[in-house]
C-alpha cells in the first residue's frame, strides 16, 4: 500500500479529530506533518504562514515553543508511517482504524499545546484567518454557493476573484521558474533537462 494511502488516512482522521473537538476552530485542511522550517499544526494551519506570524505578533519564544510542538507532531506521524510501511497490505487494512485513532489523538494533543502557547487574541486571529482560508477554498463549489444563497451578481464577482487569483498564481509560478533557472549555469541546465526528460527505453 502506498504512501498516498497513509497520507490520506492522516488527512481524514485529523479532520475528524478537529470536527469533534469541543472548542473546535474553523475546519481547514491540516498541514502536512513537517520537521522543516514551517510550522505544521492541525487545526491551526495559518501558523504555517510567516506573514500571519508577523501579523499576530508571535514572539521569538512563542515561535520556538510552537516549532517544538510542530516537530513533535511530525515525528509522531512519521514514526507511525514507518511502522505502517512494515505491515503487509492486509495488515495495513486491518490496522487502518487504530492508526487513524492514534493520528487523531496526536493531532488533538498538538492543537491543544499550540493553543496554550498563543494569547487569546492571537488564537482568535488565527481561527478567523483559518475560517477565511477554508471559506475561500470551499466557495469554489457552485453547489455550496447555491446552498448559502449567493445571488447571480455575487457569483459573478466571486468567479472574477478566483480568475484573478489563478492568473496571479500562474504568473508567480512562471516568475519562480525563471528565478530558479537563473541560478543554474548552461551545463547544469542541460543536465537538469536530461533528468527531467529521459530518453525512451
Amino acid at each position: 500500500m502506498s504512501r498516498h494511502f497513509f497520507c490520506t488516512l492522516v488527512a481524514a482522521f485529523v479532520l475528524g479529530a478537529m470536527a469533534s473537538a469541543r472548542a473546535q476552530p474553523p475546519r481547514n485542511p491540516p498541514p502536512a506533518p513537517s520537521s522543516g522550517k514551517f510550522l505544521a499544526i492541525p487545526g491551526l494551519a495559518p501558523l504555517s504562514m510567516e506573514g500571519v506570524l508577523r501579523e499576530i505578533a508571535i514572539t521569538p519564544e512563542q515561535k520556538l515553543k510552537l516549532k517544538a510542538v510542530s516537530d513533535g507532531y511530525a515525528a509522531q506521524v512519521q514514526q507511525l508511517e514507518k511502522s505502517f510501511r512494515g505491515f503487509s497490505p492486509e495488515e495495513q487494512k486491518a490496522r487502518a482504524k487504530d492508526l487513524g485513532e492514534q493520528i487523531a489523538q496526536f493531532a488533538r494533543s498538538a492543537q491543544r499545546k499550540a493553543e496554550a502557547i498563543l494569547t487569546p487574541r492571537q488564537l482568535q486571529s488565527v481561527q478567523k484567518i483559518a475560517f477565511q482560508l477554508s471559506a475561500g477554498a470551499a466557495l469554489v463549489d457552485p453547489a455550496l454557493q447555491e446552498k448559502i444563497g449567493l445571488t447571480a451578481e455575487q457569483r459573478r464577482r466571486l468567479n472574477l476573484v478566483y480568475d484573478q487569483a489563478a492568473e496571479k498564481v500562474q504568473q508567480l509560478q512562471r516568475d519562480t521558474a525563471e528565478r530558479v533557472m537563473q541560478l543554474l549555469d548552461d551545463e547544469e541546465a542541460a543536465e537538469l533537462k536530461k533528468q527531467l526528460n529521459p530518453p525512451p527505453r
